[in-house]
């Protein structure tokens, strides 16, 4: 991947903060969020998160706010990308357990239904057959899953249905990145192979004529990390 590394270890050179209002007006854009300012580590991100589409991975201290770090992403994402009132592009949230998915699932569902944005859990917990997890995706904005359950889904991306579900998906959030280095990583890290490879077989056929050509034109991966080392 290529990524813009930012790295907090109570840096002095992160500027002080700033309102969060102002800064989202900055860039055309609007969140109820349950604060007026960005800390410090928030601040240095805003502008990076919100003025381009190029990856991004932050490694800061716990409690540092990183969870705002992501919304931003998803604000940039679905800024000027809704056609007859839907969400032309999805984003995916993958946790690391199916506890902070669920978590996340509730606390993201209330906040952004304001702006219509549709939250959808899939973590194998709730919901029925393989097919009833395509019709979710199919139906939401912000999937929310695990490193096992999006695997298994994507495995199959070379069937039609599986395409139509993934070829939209223009950003992908990773929290607790620093897994990639543990037993689990493994899977992690073919999941972001394979998305990496199926946005390419999407611009190929897309450049070709094909029907993919609407499908989202950029892969973007915003990842997040506590206990991150060199």
């Amino acid at each position: 991947l290529k990524l813009q590394f930012l790295y907090f270890i109570g840096s002095p050179n992160c500027r002080s903060m700033c309102n969060a209002k102002e800064a989202l007006s900055r860039h055309g854009m609007e969140f109820n969020f349950n604060f007026t300012d960005f800390n410090k580590v928030q601040a240095r991100c805003v502008d990076s998160l919100l003025g381009s589409d190029s990856s991004v991975v932050v490694s800061a201290p716990a409690g540092s706010g990183k969870t705002v770090l992501m919304v931003l992403a998803i604000l940039r994402l679905f800024k000027g990308n809704r056609s007859n009132g839907r969400n032309r592009l999805k984003a995916v949230y993958i946790a690391p357990i199916k506890a902070l998915a669920y978590e996340k699932a509730c606390e993201w569902e209330k906040d952004f239904a304001p702006l219509g944005i549709r939250v959808q859990s899939i973590t194998g917990d709730t919901e029925g057959e393989h097919e009833d997890h395509i019709q979710h995706i199919l139906s939401t904005d912000i999937i929310i899953t695990t490193p096992e359950k999006f695997d298994s889904v994507t495995r199959r991306w070379r069937e039609a249905v599986i395409t139509t579900c993934v070829r939209d998906i223009g950003l992908i959030l990773l929290d607790e990145v620093h897994l990639l280095a543990e037993r689990r990583g493994t899977v992690l890290e073919a999941l972001v192979s394979r998305m990496k490879t199926i946005r390419s077989a999407h611009q190929r056929s897309g450049s070709s004529g094909g029907r993919e050509a609407h499908a989202a034109s950029h892969l973007r991966f915003v990842a997040i990390s506590a206990t991150m080392s060199n």
